[in-house]
Order: C-alpha cells, then sequence, then structure tokens
C-alpha cells in the first residue's frame, strides 16, 4: 500500500514552471497559483488513465519493467523463508543485499555529493587545459560532448532516464546508438559547420542566447501582460539557442510522428484486443495470463468512479484557468486533453514494452505557439497541462500494473492513488516553498550544493523560445530554425520503410530497431549532456547484456533489487548530505570541488565571440 502511494513523482514537473516564472523570468507567482497548478496539472490525467487498463494493464505483453524492481522489493520483504540458493557463486539472501547496498551507497554518496563533487562528470582532461575551448567541448560534460564519458556518481547515471538495470537490451540498444549517432556524430558535424550559428554558443546549454552570445535578455521585449513587445523584439535580437537544443526540439517532432505511426503499424492487433475487452468481448487469440486470471477475483473499478474523479479535477482546472488569469481559454485545457489522450496509448504501449518515456512537450508547445503566437503564459500552461497530464498518467498506468502484479485489489489500488495524490500535492508543494525562501542563492551560479534548477532553467529557455516568440516567426519562410519542420515526415515516413523492409525480409534483425526510441533518446539533453546518456547506456549493456548472459542465475536473483537499493542509498545520501551537511552552511573549498566550475566547459565559453557593440546572424529577423 505504501509503495503505491509513494509512486508519484511527475507532478514536480509544475514545480519547475512556476521556479522558472520566478527565478528566471521574474515573473511573481502567488503560493495559491503553486497549489492549484500544480493539484491539477498532477490529477488531471488520473481518471482518462483508468480507462485504458484494458489496454495497458491487463495484456501480458504490456510488461512495464519499471515497477519490477519494486516488485521485487516487496517480494523479498514479505518472503518469510527465503531459500538461499546459490546463483554463481552468491549465496547472500536479496534482502542482505539490499540492506548492503543502502548502507555503503549512502555512504559512497558523501564522496561524490560532497568530498569530491569532480567525480560526478569527471571530464579530467578539461582539468588539465582549463582554457583550451576546443579541448572542453570535445571532452567537457557540463556543456560539451564528453567524448570520454565517466561519472563515478549513480544520480548522473539515472537522473533523466531512470536506472538503466530495468531496460531491455534492445531498447537500450537503440537508445543508446542513437544518442552515439545524434551526440557524437550529427551534433559536432552541425556545431563546427556553424550550422545554426552554433560556435557563438556553447556546444550543449538549456539557456537562449541573443546576438551577442549573451543569454537572451526576456525582460527587453515583453510587455507587462508577458506578451511579446514586437517592435523591442526586432531591436533587440532573435533568440539563439545550443547546437543539441536544435537538434533535440527537431528529434521531438520525429518522435512524436514516429510513435505514432509505429504503433498503427505494429501494434494494431494490441489496441483491437484492448477494444474488444473493454466492450466485454475476449479475443481467441488474446489469452489472459496469470496474474490477469488471479485478479478477476476481485471486484473492479466502475468506469463512473474515474469518470467523476477527472468531472471534478476538470471543474477545479477551469477555476484555476481565470482565478489565476493564465491566459489559456477552456477550450485550450480541452484541447490539451484531447492531445493527452491522443497520445497516452502510443507513449503507454512504448512505456509498457522498453520502458523508454516519450516527451510530448515539444508538439505541445508547438501546437500552443501556433494558436496564442507570442502568448508566453499561454503557452507555457498548455504545455505543462499536456506534458504533466501524459507523465502522470503514464504513472498511474505503471502503479495499476504494479497493483496487478502484486494482487492488490483494484479498488484498494483506486483509494491508494487517490492518496497519493493528495500526499503528493502537498508535499511536493511544501518542499518547494520552503526550498525557495531557505536555500540560499537557489537557482543561481552561487548557490550553495549545486541548487542550480536545471530543469526549470530549461523551461524558461522553452517559455521564451516556444512561448513568447513563437513558432510562426521562428518556422516561417527564410528563418534560421525552418528547418526543424523536415523532421515531422523523417519520423512519420521512416517507421513505414522500416515496416515494408521487415515484411519483406522478416528474418532480418529488423524488428528489433526500435525508430521511436532511437529519436527520443536524445530528449532529456539539454540539460542532460552526452555523460548522462553513454554513463546510462554503458552500465545498461554491461548488466542487462554481458552479465545477464554469462551469468544469468545472479543477473534473475539480484538485479532488480540491486538497481532498487542504489535507487534509495542514493536517496538516503542526498538526504544527509543536504540536512548534514549542505543546509548548515558547511563548505569544502578545494580543488576537486572547485575545477569544474572553472574550466570552459563549466563556464560554457563558445568557440567563437564578437566584439563589444558588434552581433552575429541575420541583420533582419520576423
Amino acid at each position: 500500500m505504501a509503495s503505491l502511494v509513494t509512486a508519484f513523482d511527475n507532478g514536480s514537473l509544475a514545480t519547475d514552471v512556476y521556479v522558472a516564472f520566478e527565478k528566471f523570468l521574474h515573473i511573481p507567482i502567488s503560493l495559491g497559483y503553486r497549489f492549484l497548478f500544480l493539484l491539477t496539472t498532477q490529477a488531471l490525467s488520473f481518471g482518462i488513465a483508468g480507462l485504458f487498463h484494458k489496454f495497458l494493464v491487463e495484456p501480458a505483453a504490456c510488461v512495464w519493467p519499471g515497477v519490477l524492481p519494486t516488485c521485487s522489493m516487496l517480494y523479498t520483504m514479505h518472503q518469510r523463508n527465503e531459500q538461499n540458493e546459490e546463483a554463481n557463486g552468491w549465496k547472500i539472501s536479496r534482502m542482505k543485499l539490499f540492506a548492503v547496498v543502502i548502507l555503503c551507497g549512502a555512504l559512497y554518496q558523501f564522496l561524490p555529493g560532497f568530498l569530491f563533487t569532480g567525480l560526478t562528470t569527471f571530464a579530467w582532461i578539461t582539468w588539465i587545459v582549463p582554457n583550451n575551448v576546443t579541448v572542453n567541448q570535445v571532452f567537457g560534460a557540463m556543456s560539451g560532448m564528453d567524448l570520454l564519458p565517466m561519472t563515478l556518481d549513480w544520480n548522473q547515471i539515472t537522473g533523466y532516464l531512470g536506472s538503466p538495470l530495468l531496460v531491455p537490451t534492445w531498447a537500450l540498444t537503440n537508445v543508446f546508438c542513437g544518442s552515439i549517432f545524434f551526440l557524437w556524430i550529427v551534433s559536432p558535424a552541425l556545431h563546427w559547420s556553424n550550422v545554426w550559428q552554433g560556435m557563438y554558443m556553447p556546444f550543449s546549454s538549456s539557456k537562449s542566447f541573443d546576438n551577442t552570445g549573451k543569454p537572451y535578455n526576456t525582460s527587453r521585449v515583453m510587455n507587462p501582460d508577458y506578451s511579446l513587445n514586437q517592435t523591442a523584439y526586432h531591436e533587440y535580437s532573435p533568440v539563439f539557442l545550443s547546437t543539441t537544443s536544435v537538434l533535440s526540439y527537431g528529434l521531438g517532432f520525429a518522435a512524436v510522428a514516429s510513435i505514432i505511426v509505429h504503433t498503427a503499424l505494429y501494434h494494431h492487433r494490441e489496441i483491437w484486443f484492448g477494444l474488444l475487452a473493454s466492450i466485454g468481448k475476449s479475443s481467441a487469440e488474446e489469452k489472459p495470463d496469470i496474474h490477469a486470471r488471479l485478479m478477476k477475483k476481485y471486484r473492479q473499478v466502475p468506469t463512473w468512479w474515474y469518470g467523476c474523479t477527472f468531472l471534478a479535477i476538470f471543474s477545479i482546472s477551469i477555476a484555476f484557468l481565470y482565478v489565476y488569469d493564465t491566459g489559456l481559454p477552456w477550450y485550450g485545457l480541452i484541447l490539451a486533453i484531447v492531445l493527452h489522450v491522443v497520445l497516452l496509448l502510443p507513449t503507454g504501449i512504448m512505456m509498457a514494452y522498453c520502458n523508454i518515456k516519450l516527451s510530448t512537450a515539444v508538439i505541445s508547445a508547438l501546437i500552443a505557439g501556433y494558436i496564442w503566437p507570442g502568448k508566453m503564459m499561454n503557452n507555457v500552461v498548455f504545455k505543462i497541462f499536456t506534458l504533466v497530464s501524459s507523465a502522470q498518467g503514464l504513472g498511474y498506468i505503471s502503479v495499476m500494473k504494479l497493483a496487478h502484479y502484486m494482487k492488490i485489489p483494484p479498488r484498494v489500488t483506486f483509494a491508494a492513488q487517490c492518496t497519493g495524490i493528495i500526499v503528493s500535492w502537498l508535499t511536493q508543494t511544501a518542499v518547494n516553498v520552503w526550498a525557495m525562501g531557505n536555500v540560499e542563492d537557489i537557482c543561481t551560479p552561487e548557490a550553495s550544493n549545486n541548487f542550480l534548477c536545471p530543469l526549470a532553467a530549461g523551461y524558461a529557455t522553452n517559455a521564451t523560445f516556444w512561448g513568447l516568440i513563437g513558432p510562426k516567426r521562428l518556422f516561417s519562410e527564410g528563418s534560421m530554425y525552418r528547418s526543424m519542420l523536415w523532421f515531422f515526415l523523417i519520423g512519420a515516413v521512416s517507421p513505414i520503410i522500416l515496416y515494408l523492409l521487415d515484411r519483406r525480409f522478416p528474418r532480418a534483425t529488423l524488428r528489433k530497431i526500435h525508430l521511436p526510441a532511437i529519436f527520443a533518446s536524445t530528449a532529456s539533453i539539454p540539460p542532460a549532456t552526452a555523460a548522462n546518456y553513454m554513463a546510462w547506456g554503458i552500465v545498461g549493456l554491461y548488466f542487462n547484456g554481458h552479465l545477464k548472459r554469462r551469468y544469468r542465475r545472479w543477473w534473475m536473483k539480484y538485479n532488480y533489487i540491486l538497481s532498487a537499493g542504489l535507487d534509495a542509498a542514493l536517496a538516503v545520501g542526498n538526504f544527509l548530505i543536504f540536512f548534514c551537511l549542505a543546509y548548515p552552511g558547511v563548505q569544502l573549498k578545494w580543488f576537486g570541488n572547485e575545477i569544474t566550475a572553472q574550466t570552459a566547459d563549466g563556464m560554457g565559453v563558445p568557440l567563437r565571440t564578437v566584439e563589444r557593440g558588434r552581433t552575429f546572424g541575420p541583420q533582419t529577423w520576423n
């Protein structure tokens, strides 16, 4: 029960947004705004998620690898007489291994988390030549391409993609190869060719820039109602993004287009079986597994329970839009819900099969940008309702699958999830309010213990790029970023070509190529860097590739409990570091903790700069 209540974390995206408003865009946000924004975005998708139970929970093919460590941990904790059978020479029980990993991992976290923070990225080559910009862009892990990815911090490995121990080998291979191709081949080619004026900016950065290479001053082009001042915009500068930012946005277009086409081509049978099951019919081809058969003895949750929950949160959401003058009209909320419903099934199938999450941020920002050009608040609120609803909807469904595996009655699961929404809502808001008022210099380069708010900074950039300036200007004829729209066609056509080749050569390994996962491989870059992705892929392929093949019994017994233990150790270690050292003001200043910020990589120094009073890029812009 406790695991169901605490399995909510995607609502924090809303907190990142109002932190971006307050700290980076200097827009004041009231306490009531924080409370209702988090509640509505986090809970709106719960009623919708319950309607997809037949499609994404009951089918045996929907494994949801992300919930398996929790299942393993719960099974281990409740197993009274565990038989300590030898697994490739290991006899330790899983419960003891879990305890040892938490203890040792929490203590170890003090090394990269406080004593030697340089180990977090460990870009040691940049320490030797800290002022050589080219070397720092090639080997840097903060704003470079990190050609030699090394990290000794589990937080770096799991911070953006989750635990690599939970992803199937074929999915790991797709994401890893996609990361190598886009981050180490395509991005450098574009960057050093100065496409999109990339050489005047860091190789990878979540910030937006003006035509002098400085961070874009949003206040210079924003009216008091947070809309675009067109005269000031044309007098100031167009918006420029780092190379990886632009490529990541384009790949986001391709990922959304490809997942829809891929689902229609490869999973139309599963969707049909789900439709039959939802109207009380079953197919002779689709046989329920042991979990589905055992769950039939419990009373199911009536559909109207989910419907009433949805209507209640929908009403609160409408009230929030107008009470706090968000700028988003009622039909914008309905459009966000429709977009969420359309994308929930394909993104859910992707999560259920390979534990890779596909973000809807780019497509939602693009749609809002065309509907409400120059209206930043409209764009951001619409995008977050779509994005958080999608992320939370997948979270709710994954918890339903966890309950399905653990044979928890559906009505108990429903009650636990409702409780989890309330607990998560109050806790996250309280923590955010406390942190904003108590962590010194939070969200600034001088912040203690690296409380730099990188996700909030990324949302501020997105708000400027998509909301304030808007796609009508960014993608107009002759615009520097118009070529990004070709990614839609690439994403839609490439799965069809692959599908036809697979039909023509059925014995080939073409079916193991998952184009949506490849296109989504760089979804979190920036603020993530190659350091996060490459380390994630290397660790995942070692455990789920090498160890699973060579030491299968060990892998089957310990892999998931090890993943759960490492995640728990990270949480405990960071908790202790913050409250025992960072918050009381304890500092450790020495080379190993300061060198990262003193390199050209850490400072984000570009390859080219302009003289004072001069600019780069076009002289006129839309």
